[in-house]
Protein backbone atom coordinates (compact mmCIF):
# COMPACT_ATOMS: atom_id res chain seq x y z
CA UNK A 1 0.00 0.00 0.00
CA UNK A 2 1.18 2.99 -0.81
CA UNK A 3 1.28 4.33 3.37
CA UNK A 4 3.56 1.67 3.92
CA UNK A 5 6.63 3.51 3.07
CA UNK A 6 5.88 6.53 5.32
CA UNK A 7 4.94 4.38 8.62
CA UNK A 8 7.10 5.46 11.60
CA UNK A 9 9.13 2.48 12.66
CA UNK A 10 8.72 3.65 16.51
CA UNK A 11 4.61 3.45 16.37
CA UNK A 12 4.00 0.66 14.29
CA UNK A 13 6.82 -1.11 17.15
CA UNK A 14 5.13 0.47 19.85
CA UNK A 15 1.61 -1.23 18.33
CA UNK A 16 3.12 -4.33 18.01
CA UNK A 17 4.55 -4.42 21.28
CA UNK A 18 1.42 -3.69 23.01
CA UNK A 19 -0.02 -6.51 21.21
CA UNK A 20 2.60 -9.09 22.48
CA UNK A 21 1.87 -7.40 25.87
CA UNK A 22 -1.97 -8.21 25.40
CA UNK A 23 -1.67 -11.51 24.29
CA UNK A 24 0.41 -12.28 27.16
CA UNK A 25 -1.97 -11.15 29.51
CA UNK A 26 -4.22 -13.53 27.73
CA UNK A 27 -1.63 -16.07 28.57
CA UNK A 28 -1.68 -15.66 32.15
CA UNK A 29 -5.56 -15.64 32.00
CA UNK A 30 -4.79 -19.24 30.32
CA UNK A 31 -2.76 -20.40 33.03
CA UNK A 32 -5.46 -19.32 35.21
CA UNK A 33 -6.79 -23.05 34.14
CA UNK A 34 -3.04 -25.29 34.72
CA UNK A 35 -1.99 -23.20 37.61
CA UNK A 36 -4.28 -20.62 39.33
CA UNK A 37 -1.80 -17.96 40.57
CA UNK A 38 -2.62 -16.29 43.96
CA UNK A 39 -3.62 -12.28 43.54
CA UNK A 40 -4.42 -12.02 39.96
CA UNK A 41 -8.33 -11.05 39.40
CA UNK A 42 -9.57 -12.98 36.27
CA UNK A 43 -11.69 -10.12 35.17
CA UNK A 44 -9.33 -7.47 36.14
CA UNK A 45 -6.62 -8.77 33.50
CA UNK A 46 -9.32 -9.69 31.29
CA UNK A 47 -10.34 -5.94 31.14
CA UNK A 48 -6.51 -5.35 30.53
CA UNK A 49 -6.17 -7.83 28.32
CA UNK A 50 -9.24 -6.88 25.80
CA UNK A 51 -8.76 -2.76 25.66
CA UNK A 52 -4.50 -3.51 25.33
CA UNK A 53 -5.57 -5.46 22.06
CA UNK A 54 -8.50 -3.13 20.67
CA UNK A 55 -6.91 0.20 21.42
CA UNK A 56 -3.07 -0.47 21.42
CA UNK A 57 -2.52 -2.70 18.56
CA UNK A 58 -5.47 -2.27 16.09
CA UNK A 59 -7.05 1.07 16.73
CA UNK A 60 -2.81 2.90 16.94
CA UNK A 61 -2.61 1.01 13.86
CA UNK A 62 -5.24 2.77 12.25
CA UNK A 63 -4.42 6.46 13.76
CA UNK A 64 -0.86 5.69 12.48
CA UNK A 65 -1.80 4.41 8.85
CA UNK A 66 -5.14 6.33 7.47
CA UNK A 67 -3.54 9.99 7.16
CA UNK A 68 -0.39 8.30 5.89
CA UNK A 69 -3.10 6.73 2.93
CA UNK A 70 -5.03 9.07 2.25
CA UNK A 71 -3.42 12.68 2.61
CA UNK A 72 -0.69 13.89 0.42
CA UNK A 73 2.97 13.10 1.33
CA UNK A 74 3.85 16.42 1.67
CA UNK A 75 1.22 17.29 4.39
CA UNK A 76 2.28 17.38 8.55
CA UNK A 77 1.80 14.66 10.60
CA UNK A 78 2.51 16.44 13.47
CA UNK A 79 -0.52 16.42 15.13
CA UNK A 80 -1.37 13.02 13.90
CA UNK A 81 1.90 11.72 15.80
CA UNK A 82 1.04 13.21 19.01
CA UNK A 83 -2.74 11.96 19.03
CA UNK A 84 -1.45 8.77 18.50
CA UNK A 85 1.39 8.28 21.32
CA UNK A 86 -1.26 10.23 23.48
CA UNK A 87 -3.81 7.44 22.88
CA UNK A 88 -1.02 5.14 23.51
CA UNK A 89 -0.19 6.51 26.64
CA UNK A 90 -3.94 6.44 27.73
CA UNK A 91 -3.41 2.96 26.62
CA UNK A 92 -0.54 2.24 28.97
CA UNK A 93 -2.38 3.48 31.70
CA UNK A 94 -5.07 1.28 31.05
CA UNK A 95 -2.72 -1.91 31.37
CA UNK A 96 -1.09 -0.69 34.52
CA UNK A 97 -4.87 -0.08 36.22
CA UNK A 98 -6.75 -2.72 35.36
CA UNK A 99 -5.16 -5.58 36.38
CA UNK A 100 -5.42 -3.58 39.82
CA UNK A 101 -8.46 -2.30 40.02
CA UNK A 102 -10.59 -3.23 37.00
CA UNK A 103 -13.83 -0.51 36.28
CA UNK A 104 -13.01 2.20 38.46
CA UNK A 105 -11.69 5.71 38.82
CA UNK A 106 -7.95 5.46 37.41
CA UNK A 107 -8.88 3.01 34.60
CA UNK A 108 -11.99 4.88 33.84
CA UNK A 109 -9.86 8.12 33.65
CA UNK A 110 -7.49 6.64 31.07
CA UNK A 111 -10.44 5.06 29.06
CA UNK A 112 -11.95 8.26 28.53
CA UNK A 113 -9.04 10.30 27.84
CA UNK A 114 -8.62 7.81 25.02
CA UNK A 115 -12.06 8.53 23.55
CA UNK A 116 -11.08 12.39 23.34
CA UNK A 117 -7.78 11.34 21.73
CA UNK A 118 -10.34 9.88 19.02
CA UNK A 119 -12.57 12.52 18.84
CA UNK A 120 -9.33 14.68 18.26
CA UNK A 121 -8.41 12.30 15.29
CA UNK A 122 -11.53 11.98 14.04
CA UNK A 123 -12.55 16.02 13.88
CA UNK A 124 -9.26 16.22 12.37
CA UNK A 125 -8.92 13.83 9.74
CA UNK A 126 -12.10 14.70 8.39
CA UNK A 127 -11.44 18.12 8.67
CA UNK A 128 -7.94 17.27 6.00
CA UNK A 129 -10.44 15.26 3.58
CA UNK A 130 -13.12 17.86 3.01
CA UNK A 131 -14.16 17.99 -0.57
CA UNK A 132 -12.30 13.95 -1.31
CA UNK A 133 -15.33 12.08 -2.65
CA UNK A 134 -13.89 8.59 -4.15
CA UNK A 135 -14.56 5.31 -2.86
CA UNK A 136 -12.33 4.62 -0.43
CA UNK A 137 -12.98 8.50 0.81
CA UNK A 138 -16.47 7.55 1.31
CA UNK A 139 -15.85 4.10 3.49
CA UNK A 140 -13.43 5.79 5.40
CA UNK A 141 -15.66 8.09 6.17
CA UNK A 142 -18.00 5.10 7.44
CA UNK A 143 -15.41 4.01 9.42
CA UNK A 144 -14.82 7.24 11.23
CA UNK A 145 -18.10 7.83 12.13
CA UNK A 146 -18.91 4.74 13.39
CA UNK A 147 -16.32 4.57 15.65
CA UNK A 148 -17.22 7.81 17.26
CA UNK A 149 -20.48 5.95 17.58
CA UNK A 150 -19.49 2.64 19.38
CA UNK A 151 -18.17 5.25 21.81
CA UNK A 152 -21.54 5.51 23.29
CA UNK A 153 -21.21 1.83 24.70
CA UNK A 154 -18.31 3.17 27.01
CA UNK A 155 -19.92 6.59 28.36
CA UNK A 156 -23.48 4.38 28.93
CA UNK A 157 -21.67 2.23 31.11
CA UNK A 158 -21.44 4.92 34.61
CA UNK A 159 -25.23 5.81 34.40
CA UNK A 160 -25.97 1.94 34.20
CA UNK A 161 -23.45 1.01 36.84
CA UNK A 162 -24.51 3.94 39.15
CA UNK A 163 -28.38 2.22 38.59
CA UNK A 164 -26.37 -1.00 40.10
CA UNK A 165 -27.91 -2.60 36.58
CA UNK A 166 -24.41 -4.21 36.13
CA UNK A 167 -25.34 -7.65 35.72
CA UNK A 168 -28.34 -6.85 34.02
CA UNK A 169 -28.76 -7.14 30.24
CA UNK A 170 -29.06 -3.36 29.60
CA UNK A 171 -24.97 -3.30 30.45
CA UNK A 172 -24.35 -6.68 28.60
CA UNK A 173 -25.66 -4.62 25.46
CA UNK A 174 -23.67 -1.69 26.37
CA UNK A 175 -20.35 -3.81 26.07
CA UNK A 176 -21.76 -6.09 23.03
CA UNK A 177 -22.81 -2.31 20.97
CA UNK A 178 -18.97 -0.55 21.55
CA UNK A 179 -17.16 -4.55 20.42
CA UNK A 180 -19.92 -4.59 17.42
CA UNK A 181 -18.80 -1.00 15.89
CA UNK A 182 -15.05 -1.54 16.26
CA UNK A 183 -14.56 -4.65 15.33
CA UNK A 184 -17.12 -4.82 12.53
CA UNK A 185 -17.08 -1.13 11.76
CA UNK A 186 -14.01 0.88 12.76
CA UNK A 187 -11.52 -1.94 12.30
CA UNK A 188 -13.22 -3.79 9.53
CA UNK A 189 -14.05 -0.71 7.56
CA UNK A 190 -10.91 0.95 8.07
CA UNK A 191 -8.53 -1.89 6.59
CA UNK A 192 -11.23 -1.92 4.14
CA UNK A 193 -10.86 1.64 2.89
CA UNK A 194 -6.82 1.33 2.98
CA UNK A 195 -7.64 -1.51 0.55
CA UNK A 196 -9.40 0.64 -1.59
CA UNK A 197 -7.08 3.50 -1.27
CA UNK A 198 -4.72 1.28 -2.65
CA UNK A 199 -6.51 0.45 -5.60
CA UNK A 200 -7.66 3.86 -6.53
CA UNK A 201 -3.64 4.38 -6.47
CA UNK A 202 -3.65 1.83 -8.89
CA UNK A 203 -6.37 3.45 -10.85
CA UNK A 204 -8.88 0.56 -10.15
CA UNK A 205 -11.98 0.62 -7.24
CA UNK A 206 -14.41 3.03 -8.39
CA UNK A 207 -16.28 1.11 -10.76
CA UNK A 208 -19.87 0.67 -10.04
CA UNK A 209 -19.34 -3.01 -8.77
CA UNK A 210 -16.82 -1.80 -6.39
CA UNK A 211 -19.06 0.78 -4.92
CA UNK A 212 -21.80 -1.29 -4.80
CA UNK A 213 -19.80 -3.93 -2.86
CA UNK A 214 -18.09 -1.14 -0.28
CA UNK A 215 -21.84 0.62 0.24
CA UNK A 216 -23.41 -3.08 1.16
CA UNK A 217 -20.63 -3.59 3.59
CA UNK A 218 -20.72 -0.51 5.10
CA UNK A 219 -24.70 -0.66 5.68
CA UNK A 220 -24.36 -3.83 7.14
CA UNK A 221 -22.14 -2.76 9.86
CA UNK A 222 -25.43 -0.81 11.12
CA UNK A 223 -27.97 -3.83 10.68
CA UNK A 224 -25.99 -6.15 12.16
CA UNK A 225 -25.91 -4.82 15.62
CA UNK A 226 -29.11 -6.53 15.91
CA UNK A 227 -27.24 -9.85 16.14
CA UNK A 228 -25.88 -8.79 19.44
CA UNK A 229 -29.03 -8.65 20.48
CA UNK A 230 -30.23 -12.04 19.58
CA UNK A 231 -29.75 -13.69 22.60
CA UNK A 232 -32.33 -12.12 24.77
CA UNK A 233 -35.26 -13.28 22.07
CA UNK A 234 -36.14 -10.17 21.33
CA UNK A 235 -39.62 -8.97 19.35
CA UNK A 236 -39.58 -10.41 15.54
CA UNK A 237 -38.51 -7.15 14.02
CA UNK A 238 -35.02 -7.45 15.24
CA UNK A 239 -34.33 -10.86 14.07
CA UNK A 240 -35.16 -9.36 10.77
CA UNK A 241 -32.59 -6.42 10.75
CA UNK A 242 -29.79 -9.20 12.15
CA UNK A 243 -31.54 -11.78 8.81
CA UNK A 244 -30.85 -7.96 6.52
CA UNK A 245 -27.77 -7.16 7.86
CA UNK A 246 -26.18 -10.87 7.17
CA UNK A 247 -27.71 -10.42 3.86
CA UNK A 248 -26.07 -6.91 2.76
CA UNK A 249 -22.97 -8.59 4.38
CA UNK A 250 -22.98 -11.80 2.49
CA UNK A 251 -23.86 -9.76 -0.69
CA UNK A 252 -21.29 -7.67 -0.19
CA UNK A 253 -18.87 -9.87 0.45
CA UNK A 254 -19.88 -11.83 -2.99
CA UNK A 255 -19.41 -8.48 -5.27
CA UNK A 256 -15.95 -7.64 -3.26
CA UNK A 257 -15.03 -10.94 -4.07
CA UNK A 258 -16.15 -10.21 -8.01
CA UNK A 259 -14.15 -7.51 -8.17
CA UNK A 260 -10.92 -9.47 -7.10
CA UNK A 261 -11.67 -12.10 -9.45
CA UNK A 262 -11.76 -9.56 -12.03
CA UNK A 263 -8.78 -8.39 -10.80
CA UNK A 264 -6.57 -11.49 -10.74
CA UNK A 265 -3.75 -11.33 -12.82
CA UNK A 266 -3.08 -7.67 -11.28
CA UNK A 267 -2.95 -8.91 -7.56
CA UNK A 268 -1.56 -11.67 -8.71
CA UNK A 269 1.71 -9.80 -10.28
CA UNK A 270 1.47 -8.07 -7.46
CA UNK A 271 1.81 -10.69 -5.06
CA UNK A 272 4.80 -12.67 -7.08
CA UNK A 273 6.73 -9.22 -7.15
CA UNK A 274 6.50 -8.72 -3.63
CA UNK A 275 9.58 -9.77 -0.95
CA UNK A 276 8.47 -12.13 1.15
CA UNK A 277 6.14 -12.92 -1.46
CA UNK A 278 5.44 -16.23 0.34
CA UNK A 279 4.85 -14.84 3.64
CA UNK A 280 2.47 -12.25 1.87
CA UNK A 281 -0.02 -14.66 0.38
CA UNK A 282 -0.60 -16.64 3.80
CA UNK A 283 -1.16 -13.62 5.68
CA UNK A 284 -3.56 -11.84 3.69
CA UNK A 285 -4.65 -15.58 2.84
CA UNK A 286 -5.90 -16.09 6.07
CA UNK A 287 -7.27 -12.67 6.67
CA UNK A 288 -9.35 -13.30 3.53
CA UNK A 289 -10.74 -17.08 4.63
CA UNK A 290 -11.08 -15.47 8.24
CA UNK A 291 -13.37 -12.86 6.52
CA UNK A 292 -15.43 -15.14 4.83
CA UNK A 293 -15.91 -17.40 8.20
CA UNK A 294 -16.85 -13.93 9.73
CA UNK A 295 -19.31 -13.34 7.09
CA UNK A 296 -20.73 -17.53 7.32
CA UNK A 297 -21.25 -17.42 10.86
CA UNK A 298 -22.51 -13.88 11.65
CA UNK A 299 -25.15 -15.26 8.73
CA UNK A 300 -25.58 -18.19 11.01
CA UNK A 301 -26.28 -16.51 14.43
CA UNK A 302 -29.05 -14.63 12.42
CA UNK A 303 -30.88 -18.07 12.80
CA UNK A 304 -32.27 -18.91 16.15
CA UNK A 305 -30.19 -22.39 16.95
CA UNK A 306 -27.37 -20.87 16.52
CA UNK A 307 -27.99 -17.61 17.76
CA UNK A 308 -29.03 -19.52 20.74
CA UNK A 309 -25.55 -21.81 20.42
CA UNK A 310 -23.73 -19.18 20.60
CA UNK A 311 -25.30 -17.21 23.43
CA UNK A 312 -24.97 -20.32 25.76
CA UNK A 313 -21.23 -21.11 24.67
CA UNK A 314 -18.86 -18.92 25.99
CA UNK A 315 -15.93 -20.68 24.24
CA UNK A 316 -17.73 -20.61 21.05
CA UNK A 317 -17.58 -16.24 21.10
CA UNK A 318 -14.19 -16.40 22.20
CA UNK A 319 -13.42 -18.38 18.89
CA UNK A 320 -15.27 -15.99 16.89
CA UNK A 321 -13.79 -12.55 18.24
CA UNK A 322 -10.00 -14.18 17.84
CA UNK A 323 -11.06 -15.31 13.96
CA UNK A 324 -11.91 -11.46 13.69
CA UNK A 325 -9.28 -9.77 15.91
CA UNK A 326 -6.50 -12.05 15.36
CA UNK A 327 -7.24 -14.10 12.01
CA UNK A 328 -8.96 -10.99 9.95
CA UNK A 329 -7.11 -7.79 11.26
CA UNK A 330 -4.15 -8.73 12.84
CA UNK A 331 -3.20 -10.89 10.31
CA UNK A 332 -3.72 -8.26 7.62
CA UNK A 333 -1.79 -5.77 9.74
CA UNK A 334 1.28 -8.43 9.97
CA UNK A 335 1.12 -8.51 6.07
CA UNK A 336 1.62 -4.51 5.58
CA UNK A 337 4.76 -4.92 7.71
CA UNK A 338 6.24 -7.33 5.60
CA UNK A 339 7.47 -3.88 3.00
CA UNK A 340 9.13 -3.23 5.57
CA UNK A 341 12.69 -2.41 5.14
CA UNK A 342 14.03 -4.44 8.04
CA UNK A 343 11.91 -7.26 6.74
CA UNK A 344 11.90 -6.64 3.13
CA UNK A 345 15.39 -8.40 2.19
CA UNK A 346 17.01 -10.70 5.29
CA UNK A 347 20.05 -12.70 5.28
CA UNK A 348 19.52 -16.45 5.63
CA UNK A 349 19.93 -15.57 9.75
CA UNK A 350 16.99 -13.05 9.79
CA UNK A 351 14.57 -15.03 6.96
CA UNK A 352 14.85 -18.62 9.04
CA UNK A 353 13.98 -16.43 12.12
CA UNK A 354 11.30 -14.37 10.54
CA UNK A 355 9.69 -17.95 8.92
CA UNK A 356 9.94 -19.70 12.72
CA UNK A 357 8.24 -16.12 14.14
CA UNK A 358 5.42 -16.31 11.40
CA UNK A 359 5.17 -20.18 11.58
CA UNK A 360 4.96 -20.07 15.39
CA UNK A 361 2.08 -17.00 15.25
CA UNK A 362 0.38 -19.13 12.16
CA UNK A 363 0.32 -22.60 15.04
CA UNK A 364 -0.47 -20.72 17.85
CA UNK A 365 -3.58 -19.38 16.09
CA UNK A 366 -4.99 -22.29 14.03
CA UNK A 367 -3.93 -24.26 17.04
CA UNK A 368 -5.83 -22.30 20.01
CA UNK A 369 -8.88 -21.92 17.68
CA UNK A 370 -9.68 -25.61 16.86
CA UNK A 371 -8.93 -26.38 20.84
CA UNK A 372 -11.71 -23.62 21.73
CA UNK A 373 -13.95 -24.65 19.12
CA UNK A 374 -14.04 -28.59 20.06
CA UNK A 375 -14.19 -26.85 23.97
CA UNK A 376 -17.43 -25.05 23.09
CA UNK A 377 -19.18 -27.80 21.05
CA UNK A 378 -18.20 -30.59 23.76
CA UNK A 379 -19.53 -27.94 26.13
CA UNK A 380 -22.90 -27.73 23.84
CA UNK A 381 -23.14 -31.67 23.08
CA UNK A 382 -22.66 -32.33 27.15
CA UNK A 383 -19.28 -34.50 26.31
CA UNK A 384 -16.36 -34.20 28.64
CA UNK A 385 -12.79 -32.12 27.84
CA UNK A 386 -10.18 -34.50 26.56
CA UNK A 387 -7.02 -34.92 29.61
CA UNK A 388 -4.54 -32.12 29.52
CA UNK A 389 -6.58 -29.65 27.11
CA UNK A 390 -6.34 -26.81 29.17
CA UNK A 391 -2.39 -27.55 28.79
CA UNK A 392 -2.98 -27.60 25.33
CA UNK A 393 -4.80 -24.72 25.10
CA UNK A 394 -1.58 -23.04 27.48
CA UNK A 395 0.73 -24.17 25.07
CA UNK A 396 -0.93 -23.43 21.78
CA UNK A 397 -1.76 -19.68 22.98
CA UNK A 398 1.99 -19.50 23.90
CA UNK A 399 3.14 -19.43 20.54
CA UNK A 400 1.34 -16.57 19.06
CA UNK A 401 3.14 -14.26 21.91
CA UNK A 402 6.27 -15.98 21.41
CA UNK A 403 5.84 -15.60 17.94
CA UNK A 404 5.33 -11.88 17.62
CA UNK A 405 8.25 -11.39 19.73
CA UNK A 406 10.95 -12.65 17.35
CA UNK A 407 9.10 -10.59 14.74
CA UNK A 408 9.44 -7.53 16.92
CA UNK A 409 12.76 -8.07 17.62
CA UNK A 410 13.83 -8.41 14.03
CA UNK A 411 12.22 -5.26 12.87
CA UNK A 412 13.60 -3.39 15.67
CA UNK A 413 17.28 -4.82 14.55
CA UNK A 414 16.76 -4.25 11.22
CA UNK A 415 17.19 -1.11 8.65
CA UNK A 416 15.28 1.71 9.06
CA UNK A 417 13.92 3.90 5.95
CA UNK A 418 16.19 5.84 6.41
CA UNK A 419 19.26 3.42 5.82
CA UNK A 420 17.47 1.53 3.79
CA UNK A 421 18.98 1.15 -0.19
CA UNK A 422 17.35 3.24 -3.00
CA UNK A 423 15.89 0.11 -4.23
CA UNK A 424 14.53 -0.49 -1.05
CA UNK A 425 13.03 2.88 -0.44
CA UNK A 426 11.30 2.65 -4.43
CA UNK A 427 9.94 -0.75 -3.99
CA UNK A 428 8.24 0.41 -0.87
CA UNK A 429 6.43 3.57 -2.98
CA UNK A 430 5.17 0.44 -4.75
CA UNK A 431 3.96 -1.30 -2.36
Amino acid sequence: MSAVSVWPRRQWLSALGLLILAQSLGLLLRLQFVKPLAGVNYGFFLHAHSHVALLGWLHALLIMALPRAFLPPGHSFKSYDILFWLSQLTVVGMLLSFPVQGYAAVSITFSTLSLFCLYAFVWRLLRDLRGQRSNAHRVLRWALWLAVISSLGPWSLGPIMALKLNHSPVYYLAIYFYLHFQYNAWFWLGILALVMRWLQAQGLGEDRQSQRAASALCWSSLFTLALSALWLNPPLWVWLLGGLGALLQGLGLSWALAVAWDLRRQLSHWLQSSAQSFWLRALLGLSALSLILKVLLQALTALPYFASLAAEQRPLIIVYLHLVLLGLLSSFWLACLLPQPALRHASRRRQWALNLALTAFGLGFAGSEALLLYQGLSFGFAQPLFAGFFVALLGCSALMPLGLTGLWLLSASGPSASTGSAADQEALSAA
